[in-house]
C-alpha cells in the first residue's frame, strides 16, 4: 500500500504523533541557550530602529527551539498553519506569510501552544521598526528588547528584517503549505521515535 491508498487520518502501524511538540526541542545544553524570560512590557512596546529599511517592507519570523524546520513544518501543516521553515543553529524558525494585521501574533500563538513547555520569539518588521514578543503555551509574556535579542538571533535574521535578504534565499526551507496530511504525521512520528532512541 502506498501513502496515496492511505485516508489522510491515517498513520501506518507503529507510528504515533506527539501532541507536544516539545519533546522535538534541541538538546538545551547546547552551546546555545533558551531565550531570556520576558519582562512586564511597557505601555510602548520596545522596538530597535531597522536601518535603510523600506517602509512597506513587512515581515514576522517565530523563532523556536524545535531541533529541524522539517518537524516544525509538519506540525504547522498538521495544525493547517502556513508558514516556511528554516533550520537554524539555535533552532528552526517559522517566516509567517500572512503579516497583516494580527496574523503573526495568532500564528505565534498557535505556535506556541503547539511547543508547551520552551518559549519562543515572534519579530515583527514593518515601517523601519522591529518589534520582538515572547511567547509559551498560547500565552503571550510580554514584550523584549528587540535590539538585544537580535544579537542572539540567527546571523540572517538582519538582512530578512532589512529586506536584504528573502526566504528564497535560503538553505533548506521547508514549507508547511501543501504538505500531506499523511506525509506531516509520518515525519512527526519519525522524529519522535528517533527523540525515543528507537529504530
Amino acid at each position: 500500500m502506498t501513502s496515496a491508498d492511505l485516508p489522510d487520518d491515517a498513520l501506518p502501524d507503529g507510528f504515533s504523533v506527539p501532541d507536544d511538540l516539545s519533546s522535538l526541542a534541541g538538546d538545551q545544553d547546547a552551546a546555545t541557550t533558551p531565550p531570556p524570560a520576558a519582562t512586564p512590557s511597557p505601555a510602548q512596546p520596545q522596538s530597535a530602529p531597522a536601518a535603510d529599511a523600506a517602509p512597506e517592507h513587512r515581515i514576522a519570523i517565530i523563532l523556536t527551539q524545535v531541533a529541524t524546520a522539517e518537524a516544525l513544518a509538519a506540525a504547522c501543516a498538521m495544525n493547517k498553519l502556513v508558514v516556511d521553515a528554516v533550520p537554524s543553529p539555535l533552532g528552526a524558525y517559522a517566516i509567517c506569510r500572512d503579516t497583516s494585521a494580527d496574523a503573526p501574533a495568532e500564528l505565534a500563538r498557535a505556535v506556541s501552544a503547539l511547543v508547551k513547555s520552551v518559549p519562543l520569539i515572534l519579530f515583527e518588521a514593518a515601517g523601519g521598526q522591529v518589534k520582538a514578543s515572547q511567547w509559551q503555551g498560547g500565552q503571550r509574556l510580554g514584550d523584549m528588547p528587540a535590539a538585544l535579542v537580535l544579537d542572539g538571533a540567527p546571523h540572517e535574521f538582519e538582512d530578512l528584517m532589512l529586506g536584504t535578504t528573502t526566504v528564497h534565499d535560503l538553505p533548506g526551507v521547508v514549507s508547511s503549505a501543501g504538505m500531506s496530511r499523511w506525509k506531516a504525521m509520518r515525519a512527526l512520528s519519525g522524529k519522535s521515535r528517533k527523540q525515543r532512541g528507537e529504530k
